[in-house]
Protein backbone atom coordinates (compact mmCIF):
# COMPACT_ATOMS: atom_id res chain seq x y z
CA UNK A 1 0.00 0.00 0.00
CA UNK A 2 2.80 2.36 0.91
CA UNK A 3 4.54 1.61 -2.37
CA UNK A 4 1.45 2.50 -4.38
CA UNK A 5 1.00 5.61 -2.35
CA UNK A 6 4.56 6.75 -2.81
CA UNK A 7 4.30 6.35 -6.59
CA UNK A 8 1.25 8.55 -6.83
CA UNK A 9 0.50 12.17 -6.18
CA UNK A 10 -2.30 13.43 -3.97
CA UNK A 11 -4.43 14.19 -7.02
CA UNK A 12 -4.14 10.64 -8.36
CA UNK A 13 -1.56 11.49 -11.05
CA UNK A 14 1.47 9.27 -11.60
CA UNK A 15 4.66 10.90 -10.34
CA UNK A 16 7.96 11.12 -12.14
CA UNK A 17 9.23 12.61 -15.40
CA UNK A 18 9.68 11.17 -18.87
CA UNK A 19 11.48 12.30 -21.99
CA UNK A 20 10.40 12.01 -25.61
CA UNK A 21 7.04 10.24 -25.93
CA UNK A 22 6.04 8.96 -29.39
CA UNK A 23 2.47 9.59 -30.58
CA UNK A 24 -0.07 6.87 -29.81
CA UNK A 25 -0.38 4.25 -32.52
CA UNK A 26 -3.65 3.91 -34.32
CA UNK A 27 -6.35 6.30 -35.48
CA UNK A 28 -10.07 6.62 -35.09
CA UNK A 29 -12.94 7.07 -37.52
CA UNK A 30 -13.18 10.76 -36.71
CA UNK A 31 -9.49 11.18 -37.62
CA UNK A 32 -10.15 9.74 -41.08
CA UNK A 33 -13.21 11.93 -41.59
CA UNK A 34 -11.58 15.16 -40.44
CA UNK A 35 -8.36 14.63 -42.39
CA UNK A 36 -10.33 14.01 -45.61
CA UNK A 37 -12.75 16.89 -45.05
CA UNK A 38 -9.84 19.20 -44.33
CA UNK A 39 -8.24 18.30 -47.65
CA UNK A 40 -11.53 18.84 -49.48
CA UNK A 41 -12.27 22.21 -47.87
CA UNK A 42 -8.79 23.72 -48.01
CA UNK A 43 -8.04 22.52 -51.54
CA UNK A 44 -11.41 23.69 -52.87
CA UNK A 45 -10.79 27.09 -51.28
CA UNK A 46 -7.34 27.44 -52.82
CA UNK A 47 -8.24 26.03 -56.24
CA UNK A 48 -11.14 28.38 -56.80
CA UNK A 49 -10.43 31.28 -59.20
CA UNK A 50 -13.64 33.30 -59.52
CA UNK A 51 -14.05 36.34 -61.71
CA UNK A 52 -13.88 39.85 -60.31
CA UNK A 53 -17.13 40.59 -58.44
CA UNK A 54 -19.61 43.24 -59.47
CA UNK A 55 -19.01 46.83 -58.44
CA UNK A 56 -21.58 46.84 -55.63
CA UNK A 57 -20.05 43.65 -54.20
CA UNK A 58 -16.59 45.22 -54.22
CA UNK A 59 -17.80 48.27 -52.34
CA UNK A 60 -20.02 46.44 -49.84
CA UNK A 61 -18.88 46.05 -46.25
CA UNK A 62 -20.28 44.70 -42.99
CA UNK A 63 -23.09 45.78 -40.71
CA UNK A 64 -21.54 47.04 -37.51
CA UNK A 65 -22.73 46.94 -33.93
CA UNK A 66 -22.42 50.36 -32.27
CA UNK A 67 -20.67 51.51 -35.42
CA UNK A 68 -17.51 49.57 -34.64
CA UNK A 69 -18.03 45.80 -34.30
CA UNK A 70 -18.83 44.02 -37.60
CA UNK A 71 -21.37 41.24 -37.15
CA UNK A 72 -23.00 40.50 -40.53
CA UNK A 73 -22.05 41.23 -44.17
CA UNK A 74 -24.14 43.59 -46.24
CA UNK A 75 -26.33 41.99 -48.89
CA UNK A 76 -23.89 42.40 -51.84
CA UNK A 77 -21.01 41.12 -49.69
CA UNK A 78 -23.15 38.19 -48.53
CA UNK A 79 -24.02 37.39 -52.14
CA UNK A 80 -20.32 37.34 -52.98
CA UNK A 81 -19.57 35.08 -50.01
CA UNK A 82 -22.38 32.65 -50.85
CA UNK A 83 -21.21 32.48 -54.46
CA UNK A 84 -17.78 31.36 -53.31
CA UNK A 85 -19.29 28.78 -50.96
CA UNK A 86 -21.47 27.49 -53.81
CA UNK A 87 -18.52 27.01 -56.15
CA UNK A 88 -16.47 25.39 -53.39
CA UNK A 89 -19.28 22.87 -52.98
CA UNK A 90 -19.33 22.26 -56.74
CA UNK A 91 -15.57 21.65 -56.73
CA UNK A 92 -15.93 19.14 -53.90
CA UNK A 93 -18.85 17.29 -55.51
CA UNK A 94 -17.78 17.49 -59.18
CA UNK A 95 -14.09 18.49 -59.46
CA UNK A 96 -13.91 17.07 -62.98
CA UNK A 97 -16.53 19.58 -64.17
CA UNK A 98 -14.66 22.59 -62.79
CA UNK A 99 -11.40 21.19 -64.21
CA UNK A 100 -13.09 21.19 -67.62
CA UNK A 101 -14.14 24.81 -67.08
CA UNK A 102 -10.56 25.70 -66.13
CA UNK A 103 -9.28 23.99 -69.28
CA UNK A 104 -11.74 25.97 -71.39
CA UNK A 105 -10.66 29.22 -69.76
CA UNK A 106 -7.02 28.41 -70.47
CA UNK A 107 -7.77 27.67 -74.10
CA UNK A 108 -9.83 30.85 -74.36
CA UNK A 109 -7.05 32.91 -72.77
CA UNK A 110 -4.49 31.50 -75.20
CA UNK A 111 -6.67 32.38 -78.17
CA UNK A 112 -7.28 35.89 -76.81
CA UNK A 113 -3.55 36.34 -76.24
CA UNK A 114 -2.70 35.30 -79.80
CA UNK A 115 -5.28 37.75 -81.20
CA UNK A 116 -4.09 40.54 -78.91
CA UNK A 117 -0.46 40.12 -79.96
CA UNK A 118 -1.53 40.65 -83.57
CA UNK A 119 -3.32 43.86 -82.58
CA UNK A 120 -0.52 45.17 -80.36
CA UNK A 121 2.83 43.94 -81.71
CA UNK A 122 4.49 46.97 -80.06
CA UNK A 123 3.27 46.16 -76.54
CA UNK A 124 6.81 45.47 -75.33
CA UNK A 125 7.93 48.78 -76.83
CA UNK A 126 5.07 50.55 -75.05
CA UNK A 127 6.14 48.97 -71.78
CA UNK A 128 9.70 50.19 -72.23
CA UNK A 129 8.42 53.68 -73.02
CA UNK A 130 6.29 53.59 -69.89
CA UNK A 131 9.24 52.54 -67.76
CA UNK A 132 11.30 55.33 -69.28
CA UNK A 133 8.59 57.87 -68.49
CA UNK A 134 8.38 56.45 -65.00
CA UNK A 135 12.10 56.86 -64.49
CA UNK A 136 11.88 60.42 -65.71
CA UNK A 137 9.01 61.12 -63.34
CA UNK A 138 6.70 62.42 -66.04
CA UNK A 139 3.85 60.08 -65.15
CA UNK A 140 4.68 58.90 -61.62
CA UNK A 141 6.46 60.41 -58.68
CA UNK A 142 7.43 57.09 -57.14
CA UNK A 143 10.76 55.50 -58.16
CA UNK A 144 10.79 52.58 -60.60
CA UNK A 145 10.81 49.04 -59.37
CA UNK A 146 14.22 47.49 -58.89
CA UNK A 147 13.00 44.12 -60.14
CA UNK A 148 12.81 43.57 -63.91
CA UNK A 149 9.33 43.50 -65.43
CA UNK A 150 7.93 41.19 -68.06
CA UNK A 151 7.15 43.68 -70.81
CA UNK A 152 5.26 41.25 -73.04
CA UNK A 153 1.58 40.45 -73.17
CA UNK A 154 1.02 37.32 -71.11
CA UNK A 155 -1.72 34.90 -70.15
CA UNK A 156 -2.20 36.95 -66.99
CA UNK A 157 -3.43 39.84 -69.17
CA UNK A 158 -5.79 37.52 -71.03
CA UNK A 159 -7.19 36.00 -67.84
CA UNK A 160 -7.48 39.40 -66.13
CA UNK A 161 -9.44 40.81 -69.07
CA UNK A 162 -11.80 37.82 -69.16
CA UNK A 163 -12.32 38.22 -65.41
CA UNK A 164 -13.66 41.72 -66.02
CA UNK A 165 -10.52 43.51 -64.87
CA UNK A 166 -10.47 46.25 -67.54
CA UNK A 167 -13.34 48.75 -67.28
CA UNK A 168 -13.87 51.53 -69.81
CA UNK A 169 -15.23 54.67 -68.12
CA UNK A 170 -16.93 57.53 -70.00
CA UNK A 171 -19.18 60.45 -69.11
CA UNK A 172 -22.75 60.19 -70.31
CA UNK A 173 -26.06 61.91 -69.72
CA UNK A 174 -28.84 60.35 -67.70
CA UNK A 175 -32.57 60.59 -68.46
CA UNK A 176 -32.79 64.04 -66.91
CA UNK A 177 -29.86 65.33 -68.92
CA UNK A 178 -27.41 65.36 -66.03
CA UNK A 179 -23.94 63.85 -66.21
CA UNK A 180 -23.39 60.28 -65.15
CA UNK A 181 -20.53 57.81 -65.19
CA UNK A 182 -20.88 54.96 -67.67
CA UNK A 183 -18.82 51.83 -67.04
CA UNK A 184 -18.38 48.94 -69.45
CA UNK A 185 -16.18 45.94 -68.80
CA UNK A 186 -14.00 44.81 -71.68
CA UNK A 187 -14.67 41.28 -72.83
CA UNK A 188 -11.10 40.34 -73.78
CA UNK A 189 -7.50 41.50 -73.82
CA UNK A 190 -8.00 42.13 -77.53
CA UNK A 191 -10.37 44.99 -76.66
CA UNK A 192 -7.80 46.29 -74.16
CA UNK A 193 -5.12 46.38 -76.86
CA UNK A 194 -7.54 48.09 -79.22
CA UNK A 195 -8.05 50.78 -76.58
CA UNK A 196 -4.28 51.22 -76.13
CA UNK A 197 -3.85 51.61 -79.87
CA UNK A 198 -6.19 54.61 -79.77
CA UNK A 199 -4.28 56.35 -76.96
CA UNK A 200 -1.42 58.82 -77.15
CA UNK A 201 1.88 57.68 -75.65
CA UNK A 202 1.46 59.58 -72.35
CA UNK A 203 -2.09 58.34 -71.81
CA UNK A 204 -1.12 54.85 -72.90
CA UNK A 205 1.62 54.79 -70.27
CA UNK A 206 -0.94 55.54 -67.57
CA UNK A 207 -3.24 52.68 -68.57
CA UNK A 208 -0.57 50.13 -69.43
CA UNK A 209 -0.46 47.13 -67.11
CA UNK A 210 2.47 44.76 -66.84
CA UNK A 211 2.21 41.17 -65.65
CA UNK A 212 3.69 42.13 -62.28
CA UNK A 213 1.09 44.90 -61.93
CA UNK A 214 -1.70 42.38 -62.42
CA UNK A 215 -0.16 39.80 -60.10
CA UNK A 216 0.24 42.56 -57.52
CA UNK A 217 -3.56 42.76 -57.30
CA UNK A 218 -3.79 39.16 -56.08
CA UNK A 219 -4.92 38.88 -52.46
CA UNK A 220 -4.28 35.17 -52.10
CA UNK A 221 -2.39 34.35 -48.91
CA UNK A 222 0.55 31.97 -48.94
CA UNK A 223 -0.24 30.38 -45.57
CA UNK A 224 -3.40 28.60 -46.69
CA UNK A 225 -1.64 27.56 -49.88
CA UNK A 226 1.14 25.91 -47.86
CA UNK A 227 -1.43 24.25 -45.57
CA UNK A 228 -3.39 22.95 -48.57
CA UNK A 229 -0.29 21.50 -50.22
CA UNK A 230 0.94 19.95 -46.96
CA UNK A 231 -2.44 18.39 -46.16
CA UNK A 232 -2.91 16.98 -49.66
CA UNK A 233 0.68 15.71 -49.75
CA UNK A 234 0.25 14.00 -46.39
CA UNK A 235 -2.88 12.20 -47.59
CA UNK A 236 -1.18 10.96 -50.77
CA UNK A 237 1.99 9.88 -48.92
CA UNK A 238 -0.06 8.12 -46.26
CA UNK A 239 -2.02 6.18 -48.90
CA UNK A 240 1.22 5.16 -50.63
CA UNK A 241 2.83 4.13 -47.34
CA UNK A 242 -0.21 2.12 -46.26
CA UNK A 243 -0.28 0.32 -49.59
CA UNK A 244 3.43 -0.44 -49.30
CA UNK A 245 2.95 -1.96 -45.83
CA UNK A 246 -0.20 -3.86 -46.75
CA UNK A 247 -2.54 -1.79 -44.56
CA UNK A 248 -6.10 -1.12 -45.78
CA UNK A 249 -7.13 2.33 -47.01
CA UNK A 250 -10.62 3.62 -46.39
CA UNK A 251 -12.74 4.30 -49.50
CA UNK A 252 -13.16 7.88 -48.27
CA UNK A 253 -9.40 8.38 -48.39
CA UNK A 254 -9.27 6.89 -51.89
CA UNK A 255 -12.00 9.25 -53.10
CA UNK A 256 -10.18 12.19 -51.51
CA UNK A 257 -6.93 11.16 -53.21
CA UNK A 258 -8.78 11.12 -56.55
CA UNK A 259 -10.07 14.60 -55.73
CA UNK A 260 -6.49 15.78 -55.10
CA UNK A 261 -5.52 14.67 -58.62
CA UNK A 262 -8.43 16.58 -60.17
CA UNK A 263 -7.67 19.64 -58.02
CA UNK A 264 -4.03 19.57 -59.13
CA UNK A 265 -5.11 19.57 -62.78
CA UNK A 266 -7.55 22.39 -62.07
CA UNK A 267 -4.88 24.48 -60.35
CA UNK A 268 -2.49 23.85 -63.23
CA UNK A 269 -4.99 25.13 -65.79
CA UNK A 270 -5.53 28.25 -63.66
CA UNK A 271 -1.84 28.75 -62.90
CA UNK A 272 -1.67 32.13 -64.69
CA UNK A 273 -5.13 33.31 -63.64
CA UNK A 274 -5.08 35.92 -60.84
CA UNK A 275 -6.86 34.72 -57.71
CA UNK A 276 -9.09 36.70 -55.33
CA UNK A 277 -8.68 39.94 -57.28
CA UNK A 278 -10.93 42.71 -55.97
CA UNK A 279 -9.69 45.60 -58.09
CA UNK A 280 -10.49 46.75 -61.61
CA UNK A 281 -8.39 48.91 -63.93
CA UNK A 282 -10.35 51.91 -65.15
CA UNK A 283 -9.64 53.06 -68.71
CA UNK A 284 -10.79 56.66 -68.93
CA UNK A 285 -11.78 58.60 -72.02
CA UNK A 286 -11.65 57.77 -75.67
CA UNK A 287 -14.23 55.91 -77.75
CA UNK A 288 -15.65 52.73 -76.31
CA UNK A 289 -13.70 49.82 -77.78
CA UNK A 290 -15.57 46.95 -79.33
CA UNK A 291 -16.08 43.92 -77.16
CA UNK A 292 -17.44 45.61 -74.05
CA UNK A 293 -20.32 44.70 -71.81
CA UNK A 294 -22.33 46.67 -69.29
CA UNK A 295 -23.69 43.53 -67.74
CA UNK A 296 -22.49 41.64 -64.72
CA UNK A 297 -19.70 39.19 -65.41
CA UNK A 298 -20.32 35.47 -65.10
CA UNK A 299 -19.07 33.77 -61.98
CA UNK A 300 -16.86 31.47 -64.01
CA UNK A 301 -16.19 31.86 -67.70
CA UNK A 302 -18.06 29.16 -69.58
CA UNK A 303 -18.55 29.74 -73.30
CA UNK A 304 -21.99 29.41 -74.82
CA UNK A 305 -21.01 26.18 -76.57
CA UNK A 306 -18.14 25.06 -74.37
CA UNK A 307 -19.83 21.79 -73.53
CA UNK A 308 -22.21 21.55 -76.47
CA UNK A 309 -22.17 18.29 -78.41
CA UNK A 310 -23.63 19.94 -81.49
CA UNK A 311 -21.95 23.30 -82.01
CA UNK A 312 -18.23 23.60 -82.71
CA UNK A 313 -17.11 20.86 -80.38
CA UNK A 314 -14.02 20.04 -82.44
CA UNK A 315 -12.54 23.47 -81.77
CA UNK A 316 -12.77 23.29 -77.99
CA UNK A 317 -10.37 21.63 -75.62
CA UNK A 318 -12.59 21.70 -72.53
CA UNK A 319 -14.92 18.76 -73.33
CA UNK A 320 -11.99 16.47 -74.06
CA UNK A 321 -10.17 17.46 -70.89
CA UNK A 322 -13.37 17.15 -68.88
CA UNK A 323 -14.09 13.62 -70.07
CA UNK A 324 -10.50 12.46 -69.70
CA UNK A 325 -10.27 13.86 -66.16
CA UNK A 326 -13.67 12.36 -65.34
CA UNK A 327 -12.53 8.96 -66.63
CA UNK A 328 -9.31 9.19 -64.63
CA UNK A 329 -11.23 10.32 -61.56
CA UNK A 330 -13.51 7.31 -61.85
CA UNK A 331 -10.63 5.01 -62.68
CA UNK A 332 -8.98 5.76 -59.35
CA UNK A 333 -11.96 4.18 -57.61
CA UNK A 334 -11.41 0.96 -59.58
CA UNK A 335 -8.27 0.50 -57.45
CA UNK A 336 -10.59 -0.68 -54.66
CA UNK A 337 -11.85 -3.59 -56.80
CA UNK A 338 -10.61 -6.29 -54.40
CA UNK A 339 -10.94 -4.36 -51.14
CA UNK A 340 -12.89 -5.62 -48.16
CA UNK A 341 -16.11 -3.59 -47.93
CA UNK A 342 -17.69 -5.72 -45.23
CA UNK A 343 -20.56 -6.68 -47.54
CA UNK A 344 -20.81 -8.30 -50.95
CA UNK A 345 -23.64 -5.94 -51.87
CA UNK A 346 -21.56 -2.85 -51.05
CA UNK A 347 -18.58 -4.27 -52.94
CA UNK A 348 -20.74 -4.94 -56.01
CA UNK A 349 -22.25 -1.46 -55.89
CA UNK A 350 -18.79 0.08 -55.62
CA UNK A 351 -17.48 -1.96 -58.55
CA UNK A 352 -20.42 -1.11 -60.79
CA UNK A 353 -20.25 2.60 -59.98
CA UNK A 354 -16.46 2.71 -60.35
CA UNK A 355 -16.67 1.14 -63.80
CA UNK A 356 -19.56 3.44 -64.74
CA UNK A 357 -17.72 6.61 -63.71
CA UNK A 358 -14.59 5.56 -65.59
CA UNK A 359 -16.20 4.15 -68.75
CA UNK A 360 -19.13 6.54 -69.24
CA UNK A 361 -16.98 9.63 -69.98
CA UNK A 362 -15.05 7.66 -72.61
CA UNK A 363 -18.29 6.55 -74.27
CA UNK A 364 -19.59 10.13 -74.30
CA UNK A 365 -16.29 11.37 -75.74
CA UNK A 366 -16.50 8.77 -78.51
CA UNK A 367 -20.04 9.94 -79.30
CA UNK A 368 -18.82 13.54 -79.47
CA UNK A 369 -16.00 12.56 -81.82
CA UNK A 370 -18.48 10.56 -83.90
CA UNK A 371 -20.81 13.54 -84.21
CA UNK A 372 -17.94 15.81 -85.19
CA UNK A 373 -16.63 13.41 -87.83
CA UNK A 374 -20.07 12.64 -89.21
CA UNK A 375 -20.83 16.36 -89.37
CA UNK A 376 -17.76 16.96 -91.50
CA UNK A 377 -18.06 13.96 -93.82
CA UNK A 378 -21.79 13.45 -94.31
CA UNK A 379 -24.09 16.06 -92.82
CA UNK A 380 -23.40 18.67 -95.48
CA UNK A 381 -25.47 16.64 -97.94
CA UNK A 382 -28.91 18.24 -98.06
CA UNK A 383 -30.74 15.09 -99.18
CA UNK A 384 -30.11 13.34 -95.87
CA UNK A 385 -31.19 16.20 -93.62
CA UNK A 386 -33.80 14.01 -91.98
CA UNK A 387 -31.14 11.37 -91.26
CA UNK A 388 -29.07 14.07 -89.62
CA UNK A 389 -31.96 15.06 -87.37
CA UNK A 390 -32.73 11.48 -86.34
CA UNK A 391 -29.06 10.65 -85.74
CA UNK A 392 -28.48 13.79 -83.70
CA UNK A 393 -31.58 13.08 -81.61
CA UNK A 394 -30.40 9.52 -80.93
CA UNK A 395 -26.88 10.60 -80.10
CA UNK A 396 -28.03 13.44 -77.88
CA UNK A 397 -30.48 11.15 -76.09
CA UNK A 398 -27.75 8.55 -75.57
CA UNK A 399 -25.35 11.19 -74.28
CA UNK A 400 -27.92 12.58 -71.86
CA UNK A 401 -28.74 9.09 -70.63
CA UNK A 402 -25.06 8.27 -70.08
CA UNK A 403 -24.57 11.59 -68.30
CA UNK A 404 -27.44 10.80 -65.94
CA UNK A 405 -25.91 7.38 -65.24
CA UNK A 406 -22.58 9.06 -64.51
CA UNK A 407 -24.16 11.50 -62.06
CA UNK A 408 -26.00 8.70 -60.24
CA UNK A 409 -22.84 6.57 -60.08
CA UNK A 410 -20.85 9.51 -58.68
CA UNK A 411 -23.52 10.15 -56.06
CA UNK A 412 -23.50 6.49 -55.00
CA UNK A 413 -19.71 6.49 -54.69
CA UNK A 414 -19.86 9.58 -52.48
CA UNK A 415 -22.49 7.88 -50.31
CA UNK A 416 -20.54 4.61 -50.09
CA UNK A 417 -17.34 6.46 -49.20
CA UNK A 418 -18.97 7.50 -45.92
CA UNK A 419 -21.19 4.44 -45.48
CA UNK A 420 -18.23 2.04 -45.49
CA UNK A 421 -16.85 3.78 -42.38
CA UNK A 422 -19.45 1.83 -40.38
CA UNK A 423 -17.71 -1.46 -41.22
CA UNK A 424 -14.01 -1.40 -41.99
CA UNK A 425 -11.13 -3.86 -41.53
CA UNK A 426 -9.24 -3.49 -38.26
CA UNK A 427 -6.04 -2.75 -40.16
CA UNK A 428 -7.60 0.43 -41.56
CA UNK A 429 -7.21 2.01 -38.12
CA UNK A 430 -3.53 1.14 -37.81
CA UNK A 431 -1.07 3.86 -38.76
CA UNK A 432 2.26 3.86 -40.54
CA UNK A 433 4.94 4.77 -38.00
CA UNK A 434 6.80 7.48 -39.90
CA UNK A 435 3.66 9.30 -41.05
CA UNK A 436 2.74 9.94 -37.39
CA UNK A 437 5.47 12.59 -37.31
CA UNK A 438 4.27 14.51 -40.37
CA UNK A 439 2.21 17.67 -39.73
CA UNK A 440 -1.43 17.34 -40.70
CA UNK A 441 -4.90 18.34 -39.56
CA UNK A 442 -7.32 15.68 -38.34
Amino acid sequence: MSTNTSSSLAGGQVSGHVGWVPPPRGRGTINIIWSCLTVLLICSYKCLHLNIPHEDELEAGWHKLWGAIPYWPERPALRRLLRKVKWMAIIIIAPEFVAGVAAFELQQARKDLADAKKLAPDFAKWSRERDELRRCGECWHNPPDSQPRNSELTLSHAFYARMGGFVHVTLDNDESGGPRMKRARLESVESYCRFLNQCASEKRAVHLKSESDIQGLVKSDHLTKVVAIAQALYLVLDCIARTNQGLPISPLELSTAAYVLAAAAMYGFWWHKPQDVAHVTQLCGGPEPSGTSCYKRAELIVGDHAFSIVFGITSHLAPYVFHLIAATFGGVHVIAWRWDFGSDLVKTMWRVCAVATSATPIFILCIILGISRWHVDILDLSWITWIKSVAQACWIGTTVGLSVCYVFARAIIIFLSFYTLFSMPVGAYQTVAWTDYLPFIS
